[in-house]
C-alpha cells in the first residue's frame, strides 16, 4: 500500500515540473548566462533609463558600441566589452527579452528552488564534476533501493508471523536477522564494496593458499589413516590365521605333531606307514644303461610338460622314465647343449649363405651397364622430365641420352634403385 501512494506522488511530481521544463528554451538559458556573466544593469551599460524607448536605446547601443569597437579602442579587454556590448544591445532591442530581462531584474535569476538552477549547473560541469554527481547519484538509488528491499522483507516477515499460531510463534525465532533480515548500511553500498574488493584481493589470495595447503594436509591425513587402518586390518587377519592354525594344531593331536616335527612329508599323507614306504619307493631308479632314442624323445617332452619352476619337476620326470633324477638333469643338460651347438651350426651356415649371396650381387654389380658422368645426367634430367603417367615415357627417356637405347635405361635405373636400398639396409 505504501509502494503504491508512493508512486503516484512521484509520478503526480514529474507531471507538475514537466510544463515548468518545458518552458526553458534556448534563448532564456543564453539570457541567465549573459547576465550572470555580465554582472551589471543593461541598462546602465547602454547610459538610459530602464523605461527608455526602443529608439533611445538604439541610439545610446550605436554610441556606446562604436566607443568599445576594436578598430578604434585599443584597450586590452576593448573586444570583450565590445561582444558583451552587442550581446546587451541584441537583448533590450528586442521585446520579448527584454520582458524577461525585466522580470529578472525584479525577482533576481533563478535559485537552488527552481529546476533551471540544477540544468544550468549541470551544463556547466566539468568531466570530473559529472563524474561524482553520477557517482552521488547511484550510490543514493542503490541506498534507497537496499532500504526499500529490507522494507518489503520486514513486512512479509511480519505478515507471516501473524498467520502463525500462537504455539508456533512462540516456537519460532523472532529476531530478523535469524532470517538473514539485516539493516542496511553504507558499507553496503556498490561502490563500497568494489573499493573493498580490491583492497582485499591478498588477503582473498592469502587465504586461498592457506584452504589449499589445509587440503594437502587433510588428504595427506586421510592416507596416513587409510593406510594406518589397513595395517592394523593386516595384523588382526594375521592373528585370525594364526589363531586358526594352532587350533587345527590342538585338533590334530600329539601324534601328528610328532611326526610333523620329524619328517618332511605333508601331514595329509602321513596316515600310515605304507603309504610313506610307497612314495620313498616311487623315486628309486628301476632303470639303468645307455638311454635310447625313444627315452630321449620322452625326456624332451616331459621337459616341456613339467616346465621349470615346477613342484618336484625333477622326481616326476623321473617317475615318468623310471630313472635316477640326477641322471635326468645331466641328460636334459647335454640335449640342451647338443641343441645350442646346432642351433650355432646353422647361424654360422646361414651367415655363410649370405656372404655368397653379397659376394653374387656384386659381382653382378660389377657387370652393370658403365654410364658416363654425362649419359647420367641426361638419365637423371629425362626421369625428372617425364614421370610415371607419361604414355612411352622409357623411349622419350632413352632419346634424351646418347648412344643408349630404352632396354639400357631401364636395366641402369633399376641398378641404381637396387643400390639405394641395400645402403639404406
Amino acid at each position: 500500500m505504501k509502494q503504491a501512494i508512493m508512486a503516484k506522488l512521484v509520478f503526480l511530481s514529474f507531471l507538475v515540473l514537466l510544463p515548468s521544463c518545458t518552458a526553458w528554451t534556448k534563448e532564456d538559458l543564453e539570457l541567465y548566462d549573459l547576465v550572470e556573466e555580465t554582472n551589471q544593469n543593461f541598462y546602465d551599460m547602454l547610459g538610459v533609463d530602464q523605461d527608455a524607448t526602443s529608439g533611445q536605446i538604439r541610439k545610446a547601443f550605436r554610441a556606446e558600441s562604436m566607443k568599445y569597437h576594436p578598430d578604434k579602442n585599443k584597450a586590452a579587454d576593448a573586444e570583450v566589452v565590445f561582444r558583451r556590448m552587442v550581446a546587451v544591445g541584441e537583448v533590450l532591442k528586442n521585446s520579448e527579452l527584454r520582458t524577461k530581462y525585466d522580470y529578472i531584474l525584479k525577482h533576481g535569476l533563478p535559485n537552488w528552488r527552481n529546476p533551471v538552477y540544477y540544468y544550468r549547473a549541470g551544463t556547466k560541469m566539468s568531466l570530473q564534476g559529472v563524474a561524482l554527481l553520477i557517482f552521488l547519484l547511484t550510490s543514493f538509488m542503490h541506498y534507497c533501493a537496499m532500504w526499500a528491499r529490507y522494507w518489503e522483507r520486514m513486512l512479509a516477515f511480519n505478515e507471516a508471523m501473524g498467520r502463525l499460531s500462537k504455539k508456533k510463534a512462540k516456537e519460532q525465532p523472532k529476531d530478523p536477522k535469524m532470517y538473514g533480515i539485516v539493516k542496511p548500511s553504507l558499507w553496503n553500498l556498490l561502490w563500497v564494496r568494489m573499493v573493498l574488493w580490491v583492497y582485499n584481493i591478498p588477503k582473498r589470495h592469502r587465504m586461498r593458499k592457506e584452504f589449499i595447503a589445509a587440503l594437502e594436509a587433510e588428504k595427506q591425513r586421510q592416507q596416513e589413516e587409510a593406510k594406518r587402518i589397513e595395517e592394523e586390518e593386516e595384523a588382526k587377519r594375521a592373528k585370525r590365521i594364526a589363531k586358526r592354525m594352532e587350533q587345527k594344531q590342538r585338533e590334530r593331536g600329539p601324534v601328528t605333531k610328532a611326526l610333523e616335527e620329524h619328517t618332511a612329508y605333508d601331514p595329509k599323507g602321513l596316515s600310515t606307514d605304507n603309504t610313506s614306504q610307497k612314495k620313498e619307493q616311487k623315486n628309486v631308479a628301476t632303470k639303468t644303461g645307455p638311454w635310447t632314442e625313444e627315452e630321449r624323445s620322452m625326456l624332451a617332452k616331459l621337459i616341456v610338460k613339467f616346465p621349470q619352476g615346477s613342484i618336484n619337476r625333477w622326481k616326476r620326470v623321473a617317475e615318468k622314465l623310471g630313472r635316477d633324477d640326477k641322471e635326468c638333469m645331466n641328460v636334459a643338460q647335454s640335449i640342451k647343449a647338443g641343441f645350442m651347438s646346432t642351433k650355432k651350426a646353422n647361424e654360422e651356415a646361414a651367415e655363410t649363405l649370405k656372404a655368397v649371396a653379397e659376394k653374387k650381387k656384386i659381382d653382378n654389380n660389377a657387370e652393370s651397364i658403365r654410364f658416363t658422368s654425362s649419359q647420367q645426367q641426361q638419365l637423371e634430367a629425362g626421369l625428372r622430365k617425364y614421370p610415371k603417367d607419361v604414355p612411352e615415357r622409357w623411349s622419350k627417356i632413352a632419346s634424351m641420352v646418347d648412344g643408349r637405347s630404352e632396354a639400357e635405361c631401364i636395366k641402369r635405373v633399376k641398378e641404381l634403385v637396387a643400390m639405394v636400398k641395400s645402403k639404406a639396409k
